[in-house]
C-alpha cells in the first residue's frame, strides 16, 4: 500500500519458502537428494517503508534555484541467505533480518550567473550523500558477509549498528590477514607503538642469496579476529557543469567525482611484487633511496631498503659479519638493527617479491577511492543565417566534443584507473588486471531544414 511520499511495499517470492513446486506452483512434498538451501516455511515477507521530502525553490526570476531532497528507506524482515554448517546437508539457509536503513540527501544548485542578449553563463552543482546502516539484523546474528575473499583479497561484511558494507581482513586466514602492529603494553608512549612487526623469512636464491624479511600478519601472531580496513560507501558524490553562450559560440564543461570510501586493487598487489610500478623503484639504487649493503661477493651495493618496522620478539637473523651465524634482533626496530651493524639490509627487489603478490598482507592494496574526472568539454559554433540560407538550411551548428578527458584528482595509488573497478555492484569494490585510460573525441554537424 502507499500514498504520495510515504509508502510500504511487501515482496517475498514463493521460492524463498520452499524449493519444490508442482506444475501449478503449489508447494508439494517429495524427495530431493540435493537441496542446496534449507526451505524456511516461517519466512515473512519483506516490508519496505520509505519517506521522501523535497523542495524546489527559485529566486530572482528563475536565475537562482535550489532543488533539495531528503529520503529514508527502512527495510524490515529482509530476506538474507546465510552460510550453513556442513553437517546440515545444505550449504545455505534463508532468514529474515531486522531493519536495514538507507537515507541521504540530494542537493542541486542552478545559477544563471550572467544573462543578457549576447551572453549567458549557467552553472549547476549537484551533491549527494547516502548512508546505509544496519539498524538490526537478527537476535542470533550480528554480522553478515556480503562478499567472500577473492584471490586472497579482503572480505566485505555488514555489522549490526554499523555501515552497510565494510572492508575487512579474513578471519583466521593467513592469506587474507592484516599486518600485525607492535604494542608495548608496559609503555603506551613508546614511539614504536603502531609500527608493523617484522619476521625473518629465511634465505632465497643461489648463487646470490637474499635474506628475506616480511611483515607479520595478525593471523601469524595468533590473532584470528577480523579487522575493519575500510568502507565501501563514499563520503559524498558530486558534479559540476557549466555552459556559456556568447553570440554564435557555445561552450559546455562537466566534471564529476566521488570523495571517500576505499577499494582493493589486485593489479597493485601483483604489479608491486613484480616491480612493474614506479612505486617499486624505492630502494633499488642510490638515486631512489637505496642504502648500502654487502652482496654475496663482498662488494658494497646500494640496493638495500630501509623498513619502518619492529622485529618480532625472539627473532634471530643472519649476522652481517658472518651470515652463517645469527644475532638476536627481537624487539629492535629494523633501522636500529641495520645501523648498529647487526644485520645486512634486505635487498629491495626481494622485499617487493615477498611482501606483495598472492598471500601477502591484505592491507597495502587497499586505497582511497576518491577521484574527480573532467568528464566532458564541448565547443560549438552556430553558423550565421547569412551562410545557412545559401544552403537552404534553417539551422546549422558545428561542434567538437571530448569525453573522459583527464582526472583533476586521482586518489588511487600508482595512477590506477578508478573506472577499472571490477563490477558496477557496489558490494564488489575491487579491480583485477586494470583498464587503461581512454578518452574519446568527436566532431558533429547538426542541421535543420
Amino acid at each position: 500500500m502507499g500514498s504520495a511520499a510515504y509508502a510500504t511495499s511487501v515482496g517475498a517470492g514463493g521460492f524463498n519458502q520452499s524449493t519444490i513446486y508442482d506444475q501449478d506452483k503449489n508447494s508439494i512434498i517429495s524427495a530431493n537428494p540435493n537441496i542446496s538451501s534449507i526451505p524456511n516455511t516461517d519466512l515473512k515477507p519483506e516490508i519496505q517503508q520509505s519517506i521522501e521530502l523535497g523542495t524546489d525553490i527559485r529566486f530572482l526570476k528563475d536565475r537562482f534555484g535550489i532543488d533539495f531532497t531528503y529520503y529514508k528507506t527502512n527495510t524490515f524482515n529482509q530476506i538474507l541467505t546465510l552460510g550453513n554448517v556442513i553437517e546440515s546437508g545444505s550449504s545455505t539457509r534463508r532468514i529474515n533480518a531486522g531493519n536495514i536503513q538507507n537515507q541521504g540527501i540530494e542537493l542541486m544548485l542552478d545559477v544563471d550567473a550572467i544573462k543578457n542578449e549576447n551572453l549567458r553563463w549557467n552553472v549547476q552543482f549537484n551533491y549527494t550523500v547516502n548512508r546505509g546502516k544496519i539498524k538490526k539484523l537478527h537476535p542470533d546474528i550480528k554480522e553478515w558477509q556480503l562478499m567472500s575473499s577473492v584471490d586472497a583479497g579482503p572480505e566485505i561484511w555488514a555489522y549490526e549498528g554499523g555501515d552497510f558494507g565494510v572492508i575487512t581482513s579474513g578471519y583466521n586466514n593467513t592469506y587474507a590477514s592484516a599486518p600485525a602492529l607492535y604494542n608495548n603494553e608496559s609503555n603506551p608512549n613508546d614511539p614504536n607503538n603502531g609500527k608493523r612487526i617484522l619476521e625473518y623469512g629465511g634465505k632465497t636464491g643461489s648463487p646470490n642469496p637474499a635474506y628475506v624479511y616480511y611483515w607479520s600478519t595478525e593471523a601469524d601472531m595468533g590473532k584470528p579476529e577480523r579487522k575493519v580496513l575500510g568502507k565501501i560507501e563514499p563520503d559524498f558524490i558530486g558534479g559540476l557543469n557549466t555552459s556559456l553562450y556568447y553570440k554564435n559560440f557555445d561552450f559546455y564543461a562537466q566534471a564529476d567525482g566521488r570523495i571517500g570510501g576505499q577499494f582493493y586493487s589486485h593489479t597493485y598487489k601483483y604489479a608491486m611484487g613484480r616491480g612493474a610500478l614506479e612505486e617499486s623503484l624505492y630502494g633499488r639504487d642510490q638515486a631512489h633511496g637505496g642504502i648500502a649493503r654487502t652482496d654475496y661477493k663482498g662488494n658494497t651495493v646500494y640496493d638495500g631498503i630501509m623498513l619502518d618496522g619492529v622485529f618480532k620478539e625472539g627473532t634471530q637473523a643472519p649476522s652481517k659479519l658472518d651470515p652463517s651465524k645469527t644475532v638476536a634482533v627481537g624487539g629492535m626496530t629494523y633501522k636500529e638493527a641495520v645501523e648498529s651493524g647487526l644485520i645486512n639490509p634486505m635487498m629491495a627487489s626481494s622485499f617487493y617479491a615477498y611482501n606483495y603478490g598472492w598471500g601477502a598482507n591484505v592491507e597495502d592494496p587497499i586505497m582511497d577511492n576518491s577521484w574527480i574526472m573532467m568528464r566532458e568539454i564541448t565547443i560549438g559554433y552556430k553558423l550565421p543565417a547569412s551562410l545557412t540560407k545559401k544552403f537552404k538550411l534553417e539551422y546549422a551548428r558545428l561542434g567538437i566534443t571530448g569525453r573522459n578527458l583527464f582526472y583533476i584528482y586521482n586518489g588511487l595509488k600508482a595512477g590506477l584507473n578508478p573506472e577499472s573497478i571490477q563490477s558496477n555492484n557496489p558490494l564488489t569494490p575491487y579491480e583485477y588486471g586494470g583498464v587503461p585510460y581512454s578518452r574519446s573525441f568527436s566532431v558533429s554537424l547538426n542541421v535543420k531544414f
